[in-house]
Parts: structure tokens; C-alpha cells; sequence
């Protein structure tokens, strides 16, 4: 993880770049091996990123492509797309298994981390429909304030416990929060056979 504490608490807008400028930035992009993003990496980006490992194997550098209501939009250099809203990922289009959020993600716009502090817990409810094979699920999630972790540039540090019914899917995502309320970390588990997805994102 790039050490840029205070670049990334000084910058409060985030950058993101017009559909007619994808192809030829998305080429530029890497999936592959892990990345390790320095400085003059991040230096060298004119966009807003994000560094996505998939298990062990699958490591890509995204670029912030749009942003409507609350809901980012992150692509690859080989066209995968990753929606986002408030860090937690709610469509993914290109995967091996992808997943899109029916109803009820239980993160609005308006949504704010701040807002749950370390004796409370935020609880959701949605429905979430997969692909290979298909099947419609409902999730019930805990969102838990679990306070700073100084391990991770004193960022405040979220466990969202969830569960899928009768589907033997449960367990715990992770979400790293900057002090201007953004998601700068995630490991989410979003499919029963994906391993877990994180997440790292850099604003511009």
C-alpha cells in the first residue's frame, strides 16, 4: 500500500475521466502480478484509481470512469466493470461470477460512515442476484464501528457481518475509512465461489 497519509487526506474531490478517453488510458492500465503502487506510480496518474486483488492470482489496476448519485464506476484495461457505493460493491460486470444488487444495498448517497458510532451497529437488508450459475439471494447485514486502526494510517476501521438465508454464504467485510469519510480500503466477500475481492483506492 502507498505510504500517502496526507495526500490522500488532503484531497477531497475525486478526478474521473470521460468515456472517450477510456481507450486510451485503459491500455495503460495492469492486470497481472501484484502492483505495488510508489509514489511516482500514483504521481503519474492524471485519474482517480483503484488497486483490485481477487484471492491470490488476479491483481488490476482500475480507473474511476463515472460517478452518478453516490455509485462509482471503476473499469479495467480487459473492459471488467465495478460499481461501488460508499466503498461496498454493489454490480460487477466481466467476472467469472458476477453479482448486481436488486434493492436495498443499505448504502444511499446520503450514507455516512461517521454517523455510527462505536456503541451503535447499522443494519441492512437487500437482495442480491448472481451468475453461474444464476440465483436471486437475500443478505442481512451488521455494520460495526470497530474504531481506529493505527495500523492503516489511523484510519477507522468497519466489519459488516452478513449472512444469505438458507444459502451457506455468511461471513465478514472489512472497510477502511479516511477521516473525510471515504472508503480508502475494502475486502469484501461478494460471491460464494469468488474468493474475497480487495480493494484499494487512490483519489485524485
Amino acid at each position: 500500500m502507498i505510504k500517502l497519509p496526507l495526500v490522500l487526506l488532503a484531497i477531497s474531490s475525486c478526478s474521473v475521466i470521460s468515456y472517450g478517453e477510456l481507450p486510451l488510458l485503459i491500455k495503460d492500465s495492469i492486470v497481472g502480478k501484484d502492483i505495488e503502487v510508489t509514489k511516482d506510480f500514483y504521481d503519474s496518474q492524471l485519474y482517480s484509481f483503484s488497486k483490485i486483488k481477487i484471492g491470490r492470482s488476479t491483481v488490476a489496476i482500475t480507473v474511476l470512469a463515472s460517478i452518478e448519485n453516490g455509485r462509482y464506476l471503476w473499469v479495467s484495461q480487459d473492459g471488467e466493470r465495478i460499481y461501488t457505493v460508499n466503498g461496498k460493491i454493489s454490480e460487477t460486470i466481466g467476472l467469472k461470477h458476477n453479482i448486481k444488487t436488486l434493492s436495498g444495498l443499505g448504502r444511499s448517497p446520503s450514507f455516512s460512515y461517521k454517523d455510527i458510532d462505536l456503541a451503535q451497529t447499522n443494519q441492512s437488508n437487500y437482495l442480491l442476484e448472481l451468475s453461474n450459475p444464476h440465483a436471486i439471494i437475500s443478505q442481512q447485514s451488521t455494520l460495526i464501528n470497530k474504531g481506529i486502526d493505527e495500523n492503516y494510517f489511523n484510519a477507522m476501521l468497519y466489519e459488516e457481518i452478513f449472512t444469505s438465508g438458507k444459502l451457506a454464504f455468511k461471513g465478514s467485510n472489512y472497510y477502511w475509512v479516511d477521516p473525510l469519510g471515504r472508503v480508502i480500503k475494502s475486502e469484501q466477500a461478494i460471491h460464494p465461489r469468488l474468493p474475497k475481492v480487495t480493494i484499494e483506492f487512490f483519489y485524485k
